[in-house]
């Protein structure tokens, strides 16, 4: 809680500084977490778990599960494994919208592709050392590339 007021309260530095980390207010992040909680609830009941509420309630649990992590590092709370939780989750996100949008298409769009991208991802960051997850999470990274639009 104390870092998120710090970088409230240093905004100014926050503009000068284009590497500096800024959070969402933290009773925002539980509200939404207890919203799509809720929701996720709503729709185990309402669909009665057949395949189409299988994979929104698995999204919408991993929604939360990201505004979750998101809020336990900015309130502090063992920040590296709350940031490898949050990369996890967030990289199933695609994936599981892909299999929806092929599911309501009824043909498939590239999903072994998908599911075999986000395990290997998901298992450099879960099992690979901290100076790999450092590279891939990395702002510096893609720092001197020039973008024009």
């Amino acid at each position: 809680m104390k870092y998120c007021q710090q970088i409230s309260k240093s905004m100014g530095k926050f503009l000068k500084d284009k590497n500096y980390f800024f959070c969402f207010s933290p009773e925002v992040m539980l509200a939404t977490f207890l919203i799509e909680i809720t929701l996720a609830v709503y729709v185990f009941f309402r669909y009665k778990m057949g395949f189409f509420g299988k994979i929104v309630v698995s999204l919408l649990v991993l929604l939360a599960a990201f505004q979750l992590a998101e809020y336990k590092i900015c309130t502090g709370y063992n920040g590296i494994v709350w940031s490898k939780i949050g990369f996890v989750v967030i990289t199933l996100l695609p994936v599981l919208g892909l299999h929806l949008i092929s599911f309501i298409a009824k043909r498939k769009h590239f999903l072994t592709l998908g599911y075999a991208l986000v395990t290997t991802y998901i298992l450099i960051f879960i099992f690979g050392n901290n100076r790999n997850f450092y590279f891939f999470t990395s702002w510096k990274l893609f720092s001197n590339w020039k973008f024009k639009i």
